[in-house]
């Protein structure tokens, strides 16, 4: 009988002994967890406030209407900048321009300018000072805005200036970055990248006159622009709040362990 009760006792300490380890393999698991989830909210945070604070930022958004899409062979016919800051439109400035060349139909079926139009219109080398000088004070913000800076620069460069603006924001790019990370649907999407008309309907936004007219597709994309900045603000705030939770939950499971 003594024997029975010794040997139950062993077993008791033994099973004590496995429990005990465990619980505490369960409160490291917890506490590591408990320190990811710490870096992240952290990380959450500074990237909502990033948002935020760009939000409130001056920049400028831009768009050009060309001749053509290669850049070596196509001028500019129509620039604007449109200035933003704290989420308003707060100045403006646009700019037709003769290329010195006839515009191809083609190019006019886009835009809808004509040659007509741009007769009496200033060279660029009449602008090219003034908008330099513009255009390179402030961050710029565009769709498809690797299209505007080439052919911006093949005009500088044709004029021997320099152009190097800050770039901040490409609407079409990150928005497909932005939509694909974070919205299931542009997963399946075989083509991500939104035109400009597409992607203002998409988020309400209406265009102040019509598509392909420089100063309102400027417009637009500068309005896209901080839209987006929204979005990524809460869904980084989003994300924050449910790392939280988890937190919440794995410290109340190590305190309950730790009794």
């Amino acid at each position: 009988m003594e024997w029975i009760i010794a040997v139950g006792s062993c077993l008791l300490i033994y099973y004590g002994v496995i429990k005990n380890s465990q619980k505490k393999q369960n409160i490291r698991y917890l506490e590591n967890r408990q320190s990811s989830l710490a870096k992240q909210i952290l990380y959450l945070r500074a990237k909502e406030s990033e948002k935020r604070a760009l939000y409130n930022q001056i920049f400028c958004s831009i768009d050009t209407e060309t001749t053509g899409l290669v850049f070596a062979e196509s001028k500019i016919i129509q620039v604007a900048l449109v200035l933003f800051k704290n989420g308003k439109r707060f100045g403006s400035r646009s700019w037709m321009i003769n290329p010195g060349v006839k515009i191809p139909v083609n190019a006019t079926k886009v835009n809808k300018i004509t040659n007509e139009m741009l007769e009496d219109k200033p060279r660029f080398a009449e602008i090219k000072e003034e908008l330099s000088r513009l255009i390179q004070k402030y961050p710029l913000v565009g769709h498809n805005l690797s299209f505007d800076h080439g052919m911006l620069e093949h005009e500088f460069t044709r004029h021997s200036m320099q152009f190097s603006p800050t770039i901040l924001y490409c609407t079409m790019k990150a928005t497909s970055d932005i939509f694909t990370k974070f919205d299931r649907r542009y997963r399946r999407n075989q083509s991500p990248w939104k035109k400009l008309g597409s992607l203002a309907n998409e988020l309400g936004i209406q265009p102040k006159g019509n598509l392909h007219d420089a100063l309102v597709d400027a417009d637009l994309a500068g309005k896209i622009y901080i839209t987006m900045l929204t979005i990524e603000a809460d869904n980084f705030q989003s994300e924050r709040i449910l790392a939280q939770q988890q937190m919440a939950s794995v410290q109340s499971e190590i305190s309950s362990l730790k009794k």
